[in-house]
């Protein structure tokens, strides 16, 4: 039996998740949506012979999602974002990858651009790039699924992986395939708001477990790439402290504090505040 877990505000995109996954070579057994405390008038909107909601007792992306975790039936558990399509075989691939798997694993897709149909990771290292991979990571450098030493997560695209499976050190949290068994079915994340790192948190959680993460070749996700960025300098000051915060917890409970840190949080403020340029810096929003 497998099992999908879906942490939402019950947006609009989430129709055209539960049909996407219903469609696929896969048709899960069960979709379970989580929506927040006190969104019961929103529980309605949302439909399917195969689809059942949780009001959960609280509100987050991470103590939702846990607590969904905590009610499934599968032995096979798909965590999955409200705003994930996946591609028609891509749970498939997800499973068989799996039960390849010996021992405790969990595995991930590619994620694509949903316009570009390109990696979210797509990059060139040129030289610039590279130097600043060597000042998140020092001699290490750019490591494809791996965290730099100031807390960033690596990702990986196609190009990585040209065939079966890349242990990797982090997985992105919008999409992976779980063994029941392996769940981490607590609330790791401290801060209220937005869960900036939790994918790197919830991957730490999983490896102090023993269970190793896998991306899987061939098995593809899609979600709109394109950046949202606060409008006001207010906004974007708000971003930064919480990002910083979370950042700053991982180094601290899960790997080692690092002043490599300082490099992330320079290119951090200087993207915000192009983007706050861009946008034309109104003062509030």
């Amino acid at each position: 039996m497998l099992s999908v877990v879906i942490a939402t505000i019950g947006g609009p995109e989430l129709e055209g998740t539960i049909r996407r996954l219903n469609e696929g070579s896969v048709r899960p057994d069960e979709i379970l949506v989580c929506l927040p405390a006190g969104s019961h008038d929103r529980a309605a909107s949302v439909q399917g012979e195969n689809v059942r909601v949780r009001i959960c007792d609280s509100k987050g992306q991470v103590p939702q999602r846990a607590e969904g975790f905590t009610q499934v039936a599968g032995e096979l558990v798909l965590q999955l974002d409200d705003d994930i399509a996946l591609d028609y075989d891509c749970l498939g691939r997800l499973r068989d990858a799996l039960e390849k798997l010996h021992g405790k694993a969990a595995v991930a897709p590619m994620m694509l651009d949903q316009a570009s149909a390109t990696s979210v990771y797509k990059r060139e290292m040129t030289l610039k790039r590279k130097l600043f991979f060597a000042l998140l990571n020092g001699r290490e450098g750019f490591q494809p699924g791996q965290v730099t030493k100031s807390g960033f997560g690596m990702g990986v695209q196609s190009e990585d992986i040209p065939e079966g499976t890349l242990q990797v050190g982090w997985l992105p949290g919008g999409c992976a395939l779980h063994r029941k068994e392996n769940l981490v079915s607590h609330n790791f994340f401290p801060f209220p708001g937005k869960a900036f790192c939790e994918d790197l948190m919830h991957s730490a959680e999983l490896r102090s477990c023993g269970v190793s993460l896998h991306m899987v070749a061939g098995a593809h996700c899609r979600l709109d790439a394109a950046p949202v960025f606060p409008t006001s300098f207010s906004g974007a000051w708000r971003e930064f402290q919480a990002d910083m915060r979370a950042r700053m917890y991982y180094l601290r409970k899960y790997a080692r504090p690092s002043g490599r840190i300082a490099f992330y949080a320079a290119a951090r403020a200087s993207h915000l505040a192009a983007a706050l340029m861009r946008s034309g810096f109104p003062a509030h929003r």
